[in-house]
């Protein structure tokens, strides 16, 4: 009986000494630019697609859609053109920063252009989709119609965790708002708030405020948008989050060097794949 109740004391401190482990140390970070943040980027972005890479594997998609559907007598004609993004990749990525929307327009945004889609007759859409019958014509239908097949095509070679550069971006993020230096700045930024006659206790609070979620701003979110803006420049709020935010990005990297060296590959191999399946230079 004792000889059991040592075991299940050398476990229990075993297990006591795992979760007593400290937490990883909080990193040094270096000094970011975040004077234009329309064009700013952070470690992980070099490891997504770009714009315009994105663009050329949407446009091989579609060319292999297109290709796949001709093939059972429907032609879904031209992709139209896709709005321009105009906005920086991480222009929004710490909530309102430019006074001048600010005072114009609040929190509201305007909504996003809705992608454009392809002319497809309701007889083709479950050859299109896959969600249908297997054969159209005596003709098989690829596993997830014409789109799983284009999508096969386009990513033919390159097999990589899709989700990670979002995964570990998003984890970055959180440790970076948990982060001792953030969490500093987020109460200089609500003591400046407080002292303009507003109440919250961290940026996203007036940014997600339902009251402001509006097709237009009245007066209070107005003069809650420009003070907001203000106090993140009073206190360098954003200098500091963006700054901490690359650092633990920078670890992730290290951590992740291999697999995200595969994700490197993958979007080469995409890329090779779009400009065969376009005859692009």
């Amino acid at each position: 009986m004792s000889l059991v109740a040592g075991v299940v004391l050398v476990v229990a401190g075993c297990a006591a000494t795992a979760q007593s482990a400290p937490p990883p140390a909080e990193p040094v970070p270096a000094r970011v630019d975040t004077t234009d943040l329309k064009r700013f980027a952070l470690p992980l972005d070099a490891y997504a697609p770009s714009r315009a890479e994105n663009t050329a594997v949407g446009k091989a998609r579609f060319a292999a859609f297109k290709n796949c559907m001709l093939g059972f007598g429907f032609d879904i004609g031209q992709l139209p053109e896709i709005p321009p993004e105009t906005a920086g990749v991480n222009e929004f990525r710490y909530g309102l920063t430019d006074e001048v929307k600010a005072r114009a327009s609040g929190y509201t945004a305007a909504p996003p252009p809705k992608p454009p889609q392809p002319d497809i007759p309701p007889e083709g859409r479950p050859i299109a989709s896959g969600k249908g019958e297997r054969t159209y014509k005596d003709k098989p239908v690829p596993e997830g119609g014409c789109q799983g097949e284009a999508g096969r095509k386009v990513a033919e070679g390159a097999a990589h965790d899709e989700r990670l550069v979002l995964r570990l971006g998003d984890e970055a993020g959180k440790q970076a708002e948990a982060d001792s230096r953030v969490k500093a700045a987020f109460q200089a930024w609500s003591a400046c708030m407080a002292r303009a006659g507003f109440d919250y206790a961290d940026p996203w609070k007036p940014n997600d405020n339902p009251e402001f979620q509006g097709q237009e701003a009245g007066a209070r979110e107005i003069a809650t948008a420009t003070a907001d803006v203000r106090c993140k420049r009073e206190v360098d709020l954003v200098g500091v989050w963006a700054s901490v935010e690359a650092a633990y990005q920078e670890r992730k990297i290290g951590e992740n060097a291999e697999a995200l060296k595969k994700v490197k590959e993958a979007i080469r191999t995409m890329l090779g794949n779009a400009a065969r399946i376009t005859g692009a230079k």
